[in-house]
Parts: structure tokens; C-alpha cells; sequence
């Protein structure tokens, strides 16, 4: 299950988001992936794709593709989520760690400015 505060943290900058960029929605969207799943699920779903360590949310913006994973604040990345990472840019993704919903904030309008 996911931590509480970064739940909360989650739950607080898409609707930010959603609130604040009405004509981008559709362009932010999480993957579940932290979910608990019998031992039939869990092989099923990564028979169809399943990845460990994948971001949080996940953010288009004018063909740029930007994952931003949410950690509280001492919160570290999971080897996982470095290999992740690391694949990710490899292919010119941008891959962002916030830690608070002002982080969020900042970063967004960075993105949409860029």
C-alpha cells in the first residue's frame, strides 16, 4: 500500500493540476502499480506490462514526456524506481522528484513555460 503522506502529497498536486490546467487535463496521469494483487494478478500483470519503479504521475507536454515521482521528505528512491529512472532518460525523458505540493507547483510551470 502506499505511504500515507505520499498518498496525500499524490492526491493533492493532480488535483492542483486538474484544478488549475482544466485544457491539459488527460495530459497528467498516474500508473497503478502499487496496488496488493493476489499471485495470479500480479502474473498476469506482468505478463501484460507491469513495470517496477514507475513514476508516480506522468506529465506530456509539447512531445516531452516527464515523470515525476513523489516522495515524503526523506523519502529515497527503491533500486527499482533508479533503474526506472535511468531507462527513462536514456530515451530523453525528463525524470523529476518532488517532495512537496510547492515543488509541484514550480515544476508545472516550468514545464508548461519550457
Amino acid at each position: 500500500m502506499a505511504n500515507q503522506p505520499e498518498l496525500k502529497l499524490q492526491q493533492q498536486c493532480y488535483q492542483y493540476f486538474h484544478n488549475t490546467y482544466p485544457n491539459r487535463r488527460l495530459t497528467l496521469w498516474r500508473v497503478e502499480n502499487e496496488r496488493k494483487r493476489s499471485r495470479y494478478q500480479q502474473s498476469i500483470a506482468k505478463s501484460t506490462g507491469l513495470t517496477s519503479g514507475v513514476a508516480d504521475l506522468h506529465l506530456l507536454n509539447d512531445s516531452m514526456y516527464h515523470a515525476i515521482e513523489l516522495k515524503a521528505s526523506t523519502g529515497k528512491l527503491r533500486a527499482s524506481q533508479k533503474q526506472w529512472r535511468n531507462a527513462i532518460q536514456k530515451q530523453g525523458a525528463q525524470y523529476h522528484i518532488i517532495r512537496s505540493l510547492d515543488e509541484f507547483k514550480s515544476l508545472i510551470q516550468w514545464i508548461l513555460k519550457s
